[in-house]
């Protein structure tokens, strides 16, 4: 609550003595993404996959086999994280490591036939879900909704000191947090 906030650090953002944490915009996007992806993690546990390996497994599709280190880089996530989320989508057939050409010591990461498979599934929900958010996808509306999302991930990405790459795949903006 706001109760430690006094009406003259609110006048910036027009707020009333009332206000709540729901109308501040910053807010209502980490709610909206935090439910949205409960609702995601829920979907794609019918395959079963979680919010993170769906991103994992398009950053493979899209850029092809990764290094590791390169895999973690993209997604934001450590090493110890990395390792765990490999062995359950390797356990699962989704993907392989396989010893970098390069550097014995290091791993590339493929994606296996399994994976894609999986992969299309996942799309599929995802596409439904989408559909339910936005039925009328090709809508001025809509096409200025993306725009907006998409400056806004760029621009968080690059300001928490990743890269600023709208072209970036969508998993590299899915946040990290430790569930399950």
């Amino acid at each position: 609550m706001l109760t430690n906030v006094r009406y003259t650090d609110c006048q910036h953002y027009k707020l009333s003595r009332t206000a709540q944490p729901g109308d501040l915009m910053l807010l209502r996007l980490i709610r909206a993404m935090l439910a949205l992806r409960q609702v995601l993690d829920r979907r794609l546990g019918a395959i079963p996959l979680r919010v993170r390996e769906f991103g994992l497994l398009f950053i493979l599709a899209t850029q092809g086999p990764l290094s590791q280190r390169a895999l973690g880089a993209a997604m934001q996530v450590d090493r110890s994280s990395m390792v765990a989320l490999l062995d359950r989508l390797e356990a699962a057939g989704y993907v392989e490591r396989a010893a970098e050409p390069r550097d014995r010591r290091a791993h590339r990461i493929l994606l296996t036939a399994s994976g894609r498979r999986v992969l299309r599934r996942a799309f599929a929900l995802v596409a439904r879900l989408e559909a339910e958010l936005w039925p009328a996808p090709e809508t001025a509306a809509a096409r200025q909704f993306r725009g907006e999302l998409a400056r806004l991930a760029a621009w968080a990405v690059a300001a928490a000191g990743g890269r600023d790459d709208t072209s970036a795949p969508a998993a590299a903006y899915i946040p990290s947090t430790r569930r399950r």
